[in-house]
């Protein structure tokens, strides 16, 4: 769960950090437009969008962490009753 929860967050940030500064490269760049094209509404929406995107790349770490970890007690496991 840790590998999950670090590749996760890891990958938000860079994604929340992309999308401000595109943010505010258009306040600086274009500031009359900017206000027009980026409400509040509108990056709400994107951050919503954008949050679930590292999610599916977060996921390998999980699924390998928990098939080692039954991977490993139940070789444990087999291990104990081959030895009785």
């Amino acid at each position: 769960m840790y590998h999950f929860i670090n590749s996760l967050s890891y990958t938000a940030s860079i994604l929340i950090l992309v999308v401000i500064c595109i943010e505010r490269y258009l306040a600086i760049i274009h500031p009359i437009r900017s206000r027009q094209i980026l409400t509040i509404n509108r990056l709400r929406y994107l951050y919503l969008h954008v949050s679930p995107i590292p999610i599916p790349p977060a996921l390998p770490p999980l699924v390998m962490a928990s098939t080692q970890y039954s991977t490993t007690r139940t070789q444990k496991i087999s291990q104990e009753f081959s030895t009785k």
